[in-house]
């Protein structure tokens, strides 16, 4: 309803301007224009240019990073599987799902950024040891800026890790930003199974101490 009647305000608009111009033109043609013509046809163009401005500008601003990920997308590599469109709140205009280097992926796209989402990875069972899994997320989010990995029970007795990375896509080559950054994500992934190798290492070592240090002549 509310794109119908920003079309319709702009179609007014237009038709104002038209109708001022002709009107202008009219007068000229015939020798009778008179400099107040002039103020009325800027009174006229003044607000038709406020619609115009609204109407076609900011939609295009709305569904600028849904137009460069179709655009760029398939140049990097990334298949896209399903696209649809969503209204919630915060604006989530258009999410993506797809595959890049055989890896899931979903892009929800919003007005002025974007989440990409490495989908569920890595399982791990609710009764399984938790702190060398949580050690080793913790230190691969330390050590790679905007990007994070989650944790989240979304299986029953079972819970998933993802990657996520919010950016805003700049305006010089997109394309590679969103390649450097899904790159990025894959290679995380490569760090957190090794750390987390370590980390299980390390706990099978003897007389580990968990929490706070204490002396080895007191124990």
């Amino acid at each position: 309803m509310k794109d119908v009647k920003e079309t319709m305000r702009g179609i007014l608009w237009l038709v104002g301007l038209i109708s001022a111009v002709g009107v202008c033109v009219y007068y000229i043609v015939n020798g009778t224009f008179h400099p107040i013509l002039i103020l009325v046809l800027l009174i006229c163009l003044y607000p038709w240019c406020e619609g115009f401005w609204n109407l076609f500008y900011y939609e295009c601003s709305d569904n600028r990073n849904k137009r460069i990920l179709k655009r760029i997308l398939p140049k990097i590599g990334f298949s896209i599987t399903y696209e649809n469109e969503y209204e919630v709140v915060p604006p989530l205009l258009y999410i993506f799902v797809g595959n890049y280097k055989g890896e899931k992926f979903m892009i929800k796209v919003f007005k002025s950024f974007i989440t990409v989402i490495d989908l569920p990875w890595y399982e791990i069972e609710e009764t399984e040891y938790m702190l060398p899994i949580l050690e080793a997320t913790n230190e691969v989010n330390n050590s790679t800026g905007f990007l994070s990995m989650l944790i989240r029970s979304d299986v029953e007795n079972k819970r998933c890790v993802y990657t996520a990375y919010q950016i805003v896509l700049p305006e010089y080559k997109p394309e590679n930003h969103l390649e450097n950054m899904l790159n990025e994500m894959l290679a995380c992934k490569r760090e957190f199974m090794e750390t987390l190798k370590e980390k299980r290492a390390e706990e099978s070592l003897p007389n580990r101490k968990i929490g706070f240090a204490f002396n080895d002549k007191n124990t």
